[in-house]
């Protein structure tokens, strides 16, 4: 899908033993010195592989993409000096906080994705940036309504940003109307079905967690958000929170919700405090606190979790489009939003 938004040629199928399958290009890779000459022959290997589907471990393959790169090169003696050159580029990365890829390093800073271009963009100058969109309310494909479930839990950070964001996304694709369906989930138990890390970022090495939180600080400058703080409560297991917003589901509640935890450094994995947030939003704490509790509201988030499950979820926030596909992340709703607005993937 990303590859067809960005009109990219490319065979996105799966490849066996996919990670194999290049280390002799990236080593050869490593072996140029030139920048632009090794721009140039990313680009052909990049074609190669992704677009004609070669065997980019074979060295004619290797051989053939050098000298259309305007290269002359030994190809086999430039592979064998590049093992240790590429085991350094590695170790460099790995420093700096790269987990995923790309990345981009500029002037310090780590911008990690393909989706945060815009974040490059703003880094090299270009302050107007913004996330790809490829279709508006107005075109001719648009839908006329749209149901958005979103499923959260107040315990992540990302599913706050994403609820931060709801509000102006609603507002920007009028006249269509979308229904924002809120779906809590249990986030450790979709993590335990997966046998994933229970608090994934407690996993990481120390170098990721400070670019996941140069990350998020990025997302807060571009959608001017200078009020969040990250929990000194986290990780929270905020299940009674959860069940008030199945009692109650007014946005508003679960906004409230996500700002004390994300905002006001407030324990809403304490029921006393889920209690005091209830009664600040007008409500009857008492009276919801009690229902919460009831088995069919326990069972409801169950359901709610292994809905999310079902439909792929390995994470939060998720988000589901008219029963359609699972799309993952808050960094997805320009693509909602075009999926809103008529624009269609042929996969």
């Amino acid at each position: 899908m990303a590859a067809e938004r960005l009109q990219i040629p490319a065979q996105v199928k799966p490849k066996p033993h996919h990670l194999e399958h290049s280390f002799k290009a990236q080593r050869l890779l490593a072996s140029i010195d030139d920048n632009e000459d090794r721009r140039q022959l990313s680009e052909t290997l990049y074609t190669a592989y992704w677009e004609k589907n070669l065997d980019i471990q074979d060295l004619k393959t290797l051989e053939v993409a050098t000298r259309e790169s305007g290269l002359s090169v030994n190809v086999k003696e430039r592979i064998d000096k590049g093992e240790s050159l590429l085991i350094a580029l590695n170790e460099e990365a790995s420093g700096r906080g790269v987990y995923r890829l790309p990345s981009f390093y500029i002037s310090g800073k780590l911008y990690r994705g393909f989706d945060r271009v815009h974040f490059v963009e703003r880094a090299l100058g270009n302050t107007s940036a913004e996330e790809l969109r490829l279709a508006t309310p107005d075109s001719a494909n648009a839908s006329q309504n749209a149901k958005l479930s979103f499923y959260f839990d107040f315990s992540s950070f990302w599913s706050y940003i994403a609820n931060t964001r709801l509000k102006k996304f609603v507002k920007d694709l009028h006249p269509i109307n979308v229904e924002i369906e809120y779906v809590p989930v249990a986030v450790g138990a979709i993590f335990r079905a997966l046998s994933t890390p229970g608090v994934p970022i407690q996993a990481m090495r120390p170098a990721v967690v400070k670019a996941t939180h140069a990350d998020i600080h990025d997302h807060m400058e571009y959608l001017g958000n200078t009020k969040y703080k990250f929990s000194s409560h986290f990780p929270m297991r905020a299940l009674t929170a959860m069940r008030a917003t199945l009692v109650n589901k007014s946005p508003e509640l679960c906004t409230r919700l996500f700002e004390a935890a994300w905002e006001d450094n407030r324990n809403v994995a304490d029921d006393k405090v889920v209690a005091e947030v209830i009664e600040e939003c007008g409500l009857n704490s008492a009276e919801i606190l009690a229902k919460a509790n009831d088995s069919d509201i326990k069972n409801q988030l169950k359901q709610n979790t292994t809905r999310a499950l079902e439909i792929g979820a390995f994470g939060v926030p998720t988000f589901q489009l008219n029963d359609g596909p699972m799309i993952f992340g808050q960094d997805r709703l320009n693509l909602l939003a075009d999926m809103i607005c008529g624009w269609k993937t042929t996969n």
